[in-house]
């Protein structure tokens, strides 16, 4: 796990994402003055897979991960990871992922509505 600063990255965009979320800005505020990364949001990054997220095939997947990895690359943060992955990706964390990284807005607005009905069809069953 990535440990440290948030290296090239203002603190401000990371705070954003973290009140986005539910953070508390206390501690962020202290952690951005000493330019280090809050406490650890997540302890361990959530495990996922094809097979824990029923309705998401491989591809697609892979694919939703894809952002998650480059988001917490972006940030140099596997709590950025792990929360962009939170509940198989059906989270505001994944949203901010898919617009911090430009994704275009139709493709956005569809990867979005897939991983919403994945999950409005689990609660039907």
């Amino acid at each position: 796990m990535r440990t440290g600063r948030l290296m090239g990255h203002s603190c401000p965009s990371f705070l954003r994402l973290v009140l986005l979320l539910g953070g508390t800005t206390v501690m962020l505020a202290h952690g951005c003055k000493a330019g280090l990364r809050p406490a650890s949001l997540l302890a361990d990054k959530p495990e996922v897979s094809p097979s824990k997220c029923d309705g998401i095939g491989t591809g697609l997947f892979h694919k939703l991960e894809k952002i998650c990895q480059d988001c917490g690359n972006l940030y140099q943060s596997d709590e950025v990871t792990g929360i962009c992955r939170f509940n198989c990706f059906n989270n505001r964390g994944f949203a901010f992922c898919l617009k911090t990284l430009h994704v275009d807005e139709k493709d956005s607005e569809q990867l979005v509505s897939l991983v919403e009905d994945r999950q409005s069809d689990l609660l039907l069953h």
